[in-house]
């Protein structure tokens, strides 16, 4: 009877410290990180507050009967009469990261040194990295920007310690590589492909993006961006020629996103629209009271171009009244000439076949002239035939080529005729140059001076 109300003590004792034991130990659950990303193995993480007021160290172990992996392992020692601070992670099986996404309750245990367990409950969320990271690309694209900008946002309690981001779209591409905090936001601008952008429509455009998070998730996205509307045409203007044939070229390019009618319109006095011409039939001509109005229409998608080219030739009209000019000039100042001096030259048949010409300088007198001195000069390379026509010259200079004529006066209307002959024992081929003849005279008592024109003979082979 004594062994057996001993056992009965030393059972109940047991029970007492062991009641006595649990009593004492306390647990208070802190979320740090309730977050799990199905395509990551991280967990979510805990902050567990662990009071020891027993007298005893008590060493607890943690454990569950799901899918779940907990850590630490092993045992943990909570000193008596301490508070410690334990991370609990939670690493949620592939069969569950299958079956659940968002919240999830699930129970764990704490196992204390006698081998009680104590239930504890927690809640993660298990998303996947679409859901947890979100790409903002709502501000539209702009003609004129230069660059553009992205939002990166972690929409949940999970630390993206690095993030290797890459976009591709119509008008950039860019890589980046960051980290996210929870709830964080990240602001990326992506330079534009200026080129790009020049012939792009207003609308919606897709965008790829490709980010490895954390070197083990990969998330492949599909977003769109938005190109504003905006009206936009370029007038760029060139000109080419000279001053008498302008040559003007007007070009109208849309730089805006809409599909716009684009107008070049042109007026022309009435006189140039004699003379000019485009490139393009005008879809309009209005006529007013002085002038033309040529007018082009075409809608234009945009990047796209249309130009027209006026041609103004004013060679033609300005040819015709230098011509008059001339013609006008050369009348008004024979007129007032007192008296002309015409120089012609004909081939002189030879026996010996050498080439000899005939020189004819014809002198009329347009009013009554006195004290005249006829000079004329003949090539180098001919000699002078002693033979001469009715008048024979005053003066000959066989060395400097030169024959001259004195006469003492000629009346109005009188015109008188001199000739001489050169010839060339050298045979010359192509033509000969024979100069201006010059004849000095006095008129109302003042010296004058006029001269004939120039002679170009093309040598010729004796048939």
């Amino acid at each position: 009877m004594v062994k057996k109300s001993g056992l009965i003590v030393l059972v109940c004792l047991t029970l007492l410290f062991s009641l006595s034991f649990v009593s004492a130990l306390t647990i208070e659950q802190t979320t740090i990180s309730d977050v799990v990303a199905k395509e990551l193995k991280r967990p979510a993480t805990f902050l567990l507050t662990i009071d020891n007021s027993g007298g005893n160290d008590a060493y607890i172990e943690f454990t569950s009967f799901i899918d779940i992996s907990l850590s630490p392992k092993g045992s943990v020692l909570i000193p008596k009469n301490s508070i410690q601070e334990v991370i609990l992670e939670v690493y949620p099986g592939d069969r569950i990261k299958r079956q659940e996404t968002g919240g999830y309750t699930f129970a764990y245990y704490v196992k204390d040194g006698a081998g009680k367990l104590t239930e504890e409950r927690a809640i993660i969320k298990i998303l996947s990295l679409k859901d947890i990271i979100y790409l903002n690309f709502s501000a539209p694209l702009a003609l004129d920007s230069t660059v553009f900008p992205i939002e990166v946002t972690n929409k949940e309690n999970i630390n993206l310690s690095k993030i290797v981001l890459n976009i591709e779209s119509n008008f950039f591409e860019a890589n980046d590589t960051f980290s996210l905090a929870p709830y964080e936001t990240k602001k990326i601008e992506v330079k534009i492909n200026p080129d790009t952008i020049q012939a792009v429509k207003a609308g919606k455009y897709l965008v790829t993006t490709i980010m490895v998070v954390n070197d083990e998730g990969t998330v492949e996205q599909y977003s769109k961006i938005t190109v504003e509307e905006k009206m936009n045409i370029e007038t760029t203007t060139t000109e080419r020629g000279f001053l008498f044939f302008p040559i003007i070229k007007i070009t109208k390019t849309n730089i805006g996103t809409v599909t716009t009618t684009t107008e070049i319109s042109v007026e022309k006095n009435f006189f140039a629209r004699a003379f000019t011409s485009f490139s393009k039939t005008p879809d309009k001509v209005n006529e007013g009271k002085n002038n033309y109005q040529f007018i082009w229409q075409k809608e234009l998608q945009p990047g796209e171009s249309f130009d027209v080219e006026i041609k103004t030739d004013y060679i033609l009209p300005i040819g015709i009244l230098l011509i008059l000019i001339f013609i006008t000039a050369v009348t008004t100042f024979a007129l007032q000439q007192k008296i002309t001096v015409k120089k012609r030259a004909l081939r002189v048949q030879t026996k010996g076949g050498e080439f000899a010409l005939k020189v004819i300088l014809t002198v009329k007198a347009k009013k009554d002239i006195s004290d005249i001195t006829l000079t004329d000069r003949f090539p180098h390379l001919t000699e002078l035939h002693e033979r001469f026509g009715t008048v024979t010259p005053d003066h000959i200079d066989n060395k400097k080529k030169i024959v001259e004529w004195h006469l003492t006066d000629l009346h109005e209307g009188e015109d008188r005729i001199f000739t001489y002959i050169i010839y060339s024992k050298i045979k010359i081929i192509g033509s000969i140059l024979l100069p201006a003849a010059s004849l000095i005279y006095s008129f109302a008592g003042k010296k004058k001076q006029a001269t004939s024109n120039n002679v170009y003979f093309i040598t010729q082979e004796p048939h």
